[in-house]
């Protein structure tokens, strides 16, 4: 066998060696680039109504968006989440992306095609992602239900569903992206505002992304109520501040803020639309929360969980509660998780935090209301 000696020219080389150290400089001081989700178009026939369409499959991602508190991770670039469940633009069927191409039970085919819609009427869909995730994962949703599937994957499709909602709800910044000079002017406070976070970056716990987001919607709602504040202004950093709040699920704390800057006709159209749009995404949000607490409590009545997943759900939700709003339900789960025998080793630390964080919202609602703390 001969072996052929492969002449480069000096230059290539140098080119080559520059592109490989670019590529190292991209990886040691910029992961959230270097490693941000890739995908694939894959061509497949949906097994309802045998139209073929394109789908995406996530090739890498990464979890540098950290995670919330009830555990939805986040990534850096494209939210992986949005397209793991793949639909068809023809016939809606839905479904997560590893069993998108299974049969399909006749009777459910027939229910398919006579009776699923999307929620909300969509335009001309030439893409995946021209279809919102909260259609999507709605949509697979109800199939999952019509095949009367074990309550246990219904609660976890749900959960999902709600954390996809959350991870596209900066899509609802739209009509203040839309004003050019508010738009300007949010795009100066953030600036601002992640200078302030690489200074305070919540330090090494965990969860550190997002407490370092919750603290950034602190600061902006401190800076809000400063005397002598342009309105303007202030409404723009309240915006900011409940949309951070938004992102890390903390919905409770969200939603107020948005109403309040919706009802306040002297602030501009733009304010008050982009309110009212995160209204709408925590809403869908808040609506999967429901289904996915429906569900687990239906699995955990039938006895058909076992139990490491009993304590693990168990713990997230007790925080979709706690977003909620329900402090007395947020702790009967976590108690319950902590009371499961063969629970994750994991669930101890993340139960009692979760319990010290109930504690302290009802202590911040005491001290906005002027009351004394509950104790209990």
């Amino acid at each position: 066998m001969t072996v052929r000696r492969l002449l480069v020219p000096a230059g290539l080389c140098a080119a080559l060696l520059t592109s490989c150290l670019l590529g190292l400089a991209a990886l040691l001081f910029a992961p959230d680039l270097a490693l941000a989700t890739t995908t694939m178009p894959k061509q497949v026939t949906c097994p309802v109504c045998e139209k073929e369409i394109t789908v995406y499959v996530i090739s890498s991602t990464n979890t540098f968006g950290g995670a919330d508190f009830d555990l939805c991770s986040h990534a850096a670039g494209t939210e992986p989440r949005l397209l793991r469940v793949w639909s068809c633009p023809r016939c809606w069927y839905s479904r997560w992306s590893g069993k998108f191409e299974e049969s399909v039970e006749k009777a459910v085919k027939k229910r398919i095609l006579e009776d699923l819609e999307p929620e909300v009427p969509l335009g001309e869909v030439k893409s995946q992602t021209d279809i919102p995730g909260f259609v999507k994962f709605g949509l697979a949703g109800t199939i999952l239900e019509w095949e009367e599937v074990e309550p246990r994957e219904l609660a976890d499709h749900w959960i999902e569903a709600a954390w996809a909602v959350r991870c596209e709800g900066w899509d609802s910044l739209a009509p203040l992206k839309a004003d050019p000079e508010l738009s300007e002017a949010k795009r100066a406070l953030d600036k601002k505002l992640s200078g302030w976070q690489r200074e305070h970056p919540g330090g090494e716990q965990d969860f550190w992304r997002c407490r370092a987001d919750l603290a950034a919607a602190d600061l902006y709602l401190e800076r809000a109520g400063e005397e002598g504040r342009d309105p303007v202004d202030a409404a723009l950093h309240r915006l900011i501040a409940a949309s951070w709040l938004r992102s890390r699920g903390e919905n409770h704390r969200a939603a107020p803020v948005f109403k309040s800057l919706h009802d306040d006709e002297s602030l501009p159209l733009a304010i008050r639309a982009t309110a009212v749009s995160m209204l709408e995404s925590i809403s869908r949000e808040r609506g999967f929360q429901e289904r996915f607490l429906a569900a687990l409590a239906r699995a955990q009545e039938s006895g058909r969980i076992d139990e490491e997943n009993d304590g693990s759900l168990s713990c997230i939700a007790g925080e979709t509660c706690r977003f909620l709003g329900r402090d007395k339900e947020a702790r009967d789960h976590l108690v319950h998780a902590l009371e499961v025998a063969s629970r994750p080793t994991w669930v101890d630390k993340f139960g009692r935090a979760a319990l010290e964080r109930i504690k302290g919202s009802r202590s911040r609602a005491a001290d906005a209301e002027g009351q004394p703390q509950d104790t209990e």
